[in-house]
C-alpha cells in the first residue's frame, strides 16, 4: 500500500492493476475482489481510482450496482443528470438499465461497488 493511499485511510488494500476491465476505463484503475462466490448473484469488489482515471459510460442489466465510496474524491453521473461528486462515506445506487459512469479528480478514488444481479447478466459498456 503506498504512502498515498495510507493518507487517505482505505480500508482494505489496493488491488492489482485493471488488466481484465483496462478497455473500459481511460487512465489506470485497480480491483481488488472482496466478494466473489459463484453460489451468490451479487459480487463485491474495490475499485481505485488513479488521479484523472475514469470508466466508460456504462450500463448494469439485470440488475443493481452500489459504490460505497471508501476513499478520495470522485464524480458520478448518470445519462441526463447533472454530475455528482462523491467523497468518502458517500453511498449511490445504480439501478438496472440505467447509464452512469465515475471517474477521480486529483486524488485517488476508491469506491466499494456491490452488484446485484438477476440471472447474473452483469455490465455492458
Amino acid at each position: 500500500m503506498t504512502e498515498r493511499m495510507k493518507s487517505i485511510g482505505q480500508p482494505f488494500e489496493r488491488g492489482e492493476k485493471n488488466e481484465a476491465f483496462a478497455a473500459y476505463f481511460t487512465g489506470q484503475s485497480y480491483l481488488h475482489p472482496l466478494v466473489n462466490d459463484p453460489n451468490l448473484e451479487i459480487e463485491i469488489g474495490q475499485v481505485t481510482f488513479e488521479p484523472g482515471c475514469r470508466n466508460h459510460w456504462h450500463i448494469h442489466r439485470g440488475g443493481y450496482q452500489i459504490l460505497l465510496v471508501t476513499g478520495g474524491e470522485g464524480w458520478y453521473q448518470e445519462t441526463g443528470k447533472p454530475v455528482r461528486l462523491l467523497r468518502n462515506g458517500d453511498t449511490v445506487v445504480t439501478h438496472d438499465g440505467v447509464k452512469a459512469r465515475c471517474d477521480s479528480r486529483q486524488l485517488v478514488f476508491t469506491h466499494c461497488h456491490n452488484c446485484g444481479y438477476i440471472g447474473m447478466a452483469g455490465a455492458g459498456f
